[in-house]
């Protein structure tokens, strides 16, 4: 559970800076300047900004990673060789990217963030094609928690919890129990240190991480049993926290909340 949510914040960070730093180089070359803080991108007011600069910086990074998600989703289900930590960074960290879109559908339409700003630019008030598009959200995080259930079972370097009447606690120990702990832990380190230029930032970021639920209880309220006949050879069977994952992370979270604030930037 321990190296699971270490793993699951880690990945969220990775993925959350590679947007923002998207959406940072966007605005760069259409000359609107922008600094990166630890909740939101601040970007300037002035005379570059138009309809179409505003849904570049605001959903092309969402986009590119989502793909970039899929890929890898992809690749992880057609590989057999891969160590079990590996396949769990790479599958949290593809579920993270196809949620920042998916699931930012579902958080946009209440904060107008995101891909709500593209829903109420095209589609407001059609109120039927925003419940549509929050269905197609909704099913499509669903299947790809059934889709990859197997994949993350296939995460565990210990040959007990493969056993099939032990697959359903793995599954509330690695993949509920760090999702709800860090929806929590994120909320609180993202609370904003000055009134946030966006006014819905933190409900968007929860709902987000809210989100994410929605593959993990596929992965749990499956009807297909499974029986795993994965071999894990000795040096890969682990039940042990992992200190270096811990103190990586630990690190980053640190660099991540204390650097990316305006008392920081003050500094310079």
């Amino acid at each position: 559970m321990i190296n699971s949510s270490i793993i699951y914040l880690f990945s969220y960070l990775f993925v959350y800076l590679l947007n923002q730093l998207i959406s940072l180089e966007i605005a760069h070359l259409l000359h609107i300047p922008g600094k990166l803080y630890y909740y939101e991108v601040f970007f300037i007011n002035n005379d570059s900004w138009s309809v179409f600069n505003a849904l570049m910086v605001s959903n092309a990074g969402l986009f590119l990673i989502f793909f970039l998600g899929i890929a890898i989703l992809g690749r992880v289900k057609i590989s057999e060789a891969m160590r079990p930590y590996f396949r769990m960074f790479l599958l949290w960290f593809s579920f993270h990217c196809v949620n920042l879109l998916l699931g930012g559908i579902i958080a946009g339409t209440f904060t107008r963030l995101g891909p709500g700003y593209v829903m109420d630019f095209f589609f407001w008030p059609e109120f039927y094609i925003y419940v549509a598009l929050i269905l197609i959200a909704v099913v499509s995080l669903i299947y790809i928690g059934r889709s990859f259930t197997i994949s993350f079972l296939r995460t565990s370097p210990s040959l007990y919890w493969i056993k099939p009447e032990n697959l359903n606690t793995y599954l509330v120990h690695t993949a509920l129990y760090p999702c709800l702990i860090n929806a929590i832990l994120l909320f609180l380190v993202k609370i904003p240190d000055h009134k946030p230029q966006h006014e819905y930032t933190g409900l968007h970021d929860l709902i987000l991480s809210l989100s994410m639920l929605l593959i993990v209880l596929a992965m749990l309220f499956r009807k297909k049993p499974y029986e795993l006949a994965t071999i894990i050879s000795v040096r890969e069977r682990d039940r042990k926290i992992h200190m270096s994952y811990l103190v990586t992370t630990v690190i980053f979270l640190l660099l991540f909340r204390l650097c990316l604030n305006d008392f920081f930037f003050s500094l310079f």
